[in-house]
């Protein structure tokens, strides 16, 4: 009994060790890569409001300022695709009632996004709002369209350093590189 148990323990063992990958000789080397793209896109909202005796007279009021507004920016070169509403709330005017009269008893609020895709519109439209004499212009933000392309662009630099830095290190060595993991 112990010779089997010798025999299936060497066997386990021997397959265990069979079993191993050998170490081989390996370098882990890292490329990083900057990429400086100027904003090419830019996006600003701005908030209106509008009051009246009736809840529909608040909305009519802001609508009107918001198309007032949109007007201008047309002229200075935007279209519609440019403009969306990103907040509206309208109901009681709860902190700016008139006293002795209901011209104010409802308010409604409208926040217009504006995304400009040619930045040589910004300060003329920025300009044009702001003359318009809204509540508030803010939330001005610069991106890329084509965000992807370069982080990929990016990333293709950093792997051309990785690999000649590996490259630069294995002729150091007097070594061959093998396959990349």
């Amino acid at each position: 009994m112990n010779k089997c148990f010798v025999v299936v323990f060497l066997f386990f063992l021997s397959a265990i060790l069979f079993a191993q990958e050998f170490n081989k000789n390996s370098i882990t080397v890292f490329g990083s890569a900057e990429v400086s793209i100027p904003a090419d896109n830019a996006t600003f909202s701005f908030e209106v409001e509008g009051e009246g005796s009736t809840l529909s007279q608040a909305v009519n009021t802001a609508r009107q300022k918001v198309k007032d507004i949109s007007d201008l920016l047309f002229k200075a070169g935007l279209t519609e695709k440019n403009l969306r509403t990103s907040f509206f709330h309208s109901g009681e005017n709860i902190g700016n009632k008139a006293f002795l009269s209901s011209k104010r008893d409802f308010k409604a609020v409208i926040t217009v996004l504006v995304n400009i895709d040619s930045l040589g519109l910004l300060e003329n439209s920025i300009i044009k709002v702001s003359e318009a004499k809204p509540e508030s212009i803010s939330n001005i933000n610069f991106s890329l369209k084509d965000y992807e392309r370069y982080k990929m662009d990016a990333l293709e630099k950093a792997i051309l350093k990785a690999k000649e830095k590996a490259n630069m290190l294995a002729s150091k060595m007097d070594a061959k590189l093998g396959n990349i993991l």
